[in-house]
């Protein structure tokens, strides 16, 4: 009975471990990077450990060239893109190192010209990465949508702008040009842009079933599709939130609000910001969260987190070109000496980010993700303010509701991080001796300087100013510039001596 017993708490202990284990692991994501330099055609990937762990080739294209834009599959298995005449669509491969569709302008019964294109929207693939949607624009005479089997090499369904189904709806006349906004399940949701009566439309169209009926899904091309769940986030004026800045004298120019749309519940606001205007959105940490970027002055941009309870987190400030989230947070490319560096931010720690790779080239990122199926993802939790939007809702006369003050979020940078100095032009950044423009110069740093953050943050004369320690000299440096941070995390290049000969930051 006794061995019995110990092997019985022995078991359990073995059981709990291996569960333990099995958590762990479960909670580790495995992700990665594929990053495209469109002047040579390359294709790299990188995993989370800045290791590139595939590097593949495209096709040369017509007169030598390469696509300047490559729409991933869901899995990042899959590329789609354009040729230079906009005659034909490949989608290439990465399991098979090759092009597996060449998809060429339909046969419309009379001979194309050179006004007829084929037109790629950012949703291109639906979410089982089987087919592929797209646009045929006939010269200012027509538009068709084609879904293409990928697995059978053909269309296998098409809405004609002269369709019995489409022909009742006025704004879908021969010239505009439908954009492609969000694909769930066998629904495809597009926009065209029409002079009356507003001057942005949507649509739904079932692809296998004649059904085609407009919706306020999508009312601005400015929107995001999460395809697992359906969800489409998109940017619009609403008269019920407070707008008109100085920077917005007309009420109608700023993009005041964001709005959430599915199937089931309709559309309703989720997120708003009274001192600026939104222009850009992206999906984060798996899609858990959303990232805006945000005009909110004449030269100044900033990206602003927020949560699936539609409250900001933080704001972060405008860095960087080409950007994709990831499971863990978001990636984005920026410029470093001619060197191309992939900087990752950790939004589940509320990382500033940190250098992720670096190498030379014009490089940018064509999709970043997990590496398994995009359906295991967790479902997404109920957004804020679930209410439907009344019929007068943007309208003068709606009622206006409370807005809770913004959350105050942390500093983008804290005391004891290692940083390195950034200059996007030639020339120095200036030490000063105390947070503020009129203060004593202490030295000049170069870019490539690296120093460790001691003091701050302090706000003054418009900057954010942290104190820094580079080698035996202390001062203040401001956080960011108008176009760039000028605190960044530490590269892989060397670390430079200053040898200053001028100044041109603050």
């Amino acid at each position: 009975m006794r061995y019995r017993w110990f092997f019985g708490i022995f078991l359990a202990c073995m059981t709990s471990i291996l569960l333990w284990g099995t958590m762990r692991l479960s909670a580790q994501v495995a992700w990665s990077v594929w990053v495209y330099d469109a002047s040579t055609g390359q294709l790299l990937r990188v995993d989370t450990g800045g290791n590139t762990i595939d590097a593949q080739q495209l096709p040369v294209m017509f007169s030598n060239t390469y696509p300047e834009k490559i729409i991933p599959s869901h899995d990042g298995t899959l590329f789609a893109y354009i040729n230079p005449t906009h005659d034909a669509i490949r989608v290439y491969s990465t399991a098979n190192n090759s092009v597996i569709s060449t998809i060429q302008r339909s046969d419309i019964g009379i001979a194309h010209n050179r006004d007829d294109w084929l037109a790629l929207s950012d949703v291109a693939f639906d979410l089982t990465d089987e087919h592929i949607v797209y646009t045929e624009y006939l010269g200012g005479m027509g538009w068709q949508i084609h879904v293409y089997n990928l697995a059978q090499q053909a269309i296998i369904s098409t809405l004609h702008y002269r369709d019995a189904v489409s022909n009742p709806h006025r704004a879908l006349h021969g010239a505009v040009v439908p954009q492609i906004r969000a694909i769930q399940g066998e629904q495809i949701t597009f926009v065209v842009e029409t002079g009356f009566p507003v001057d942005t439309r949507s649509y739904h169209w079932f692809y296998l079933a004649d059904t085609l009926r407009e919706t306020v899904a999508v009312p601005d091309t400015i929107s995001q599709n999460f395809i697992p769940t359906g969800e489409v986030i998109t940017a619009v004026h609403d008269y019920r939130y407070p707008a008109d800045t100085e920077l917005f004298p007309m009420s109608t120019m700023q993009l005041n609000a964001l709005h959430a749309y599915t199937i089931a519940q309709g559309r309703r606001p989720i997120a708003t910001v009274a001192d600026a205007s939104y222009e850009q959105l992206w999906f984060v940490q798996g899609g858990e969260r959303l990232l805006a970027q945000a005009q909110v002055s004449d030269s100044v941009r900033v990206r602003v987190l927020y949560g699936r309870d539609g409250a900001e987190i933080r704001r972060y400030p405008l860095v960087g070109d080409s950007l994709a989230g990831t499971p863990d947070g978001f990636v984005y490319t920026t410029e470093v000496r001619e060197q191309t560096a992939i900087v990752d931010v950790r939004t589940r720690t509320d990382s500033a980010g940190n250098t992720l790779w670096i190498q030379a080239g014009d490089w940018q990122i064509a999709w970043a993700g997990e590496n398994t199926p995009f359906e295991q993802l967790t479902a997404f939790t109920a957004l804020a303010q679930a209410e439907q939007d009344p019929p007068n809702a943007l309208s003068n006369d709606a009622p206006q509701p409370t807005v809770t003050a913004l959350p105050s979020y942390p500093a983008f940078r804290t005391i004891g991080q290692a940083i390195q100095i950034y200059v996007p032009e030639d020339g120095y950044l200036n030490m000063r001796a105390e947070p503020s423009l009129t203060a004593g110069v202490v030295t000049l740093l170069q870019s490539g300087t690296r120093g460790t953050i001691i003091a701050g943050p302090e706000s003054r004369d418009g900057y954010i100013w942290w104190q820094i320690s580079v080698g035996s000299q202390t001062g203040w440096m401001v956080e960011s510039l108008e176009d760039s941070l000028a605190l960044i995390p530490p590269q892989l290049i060397p670390s430079i001596t200053p040898t200053p000969t001028q100044t041109t930051m603050p």
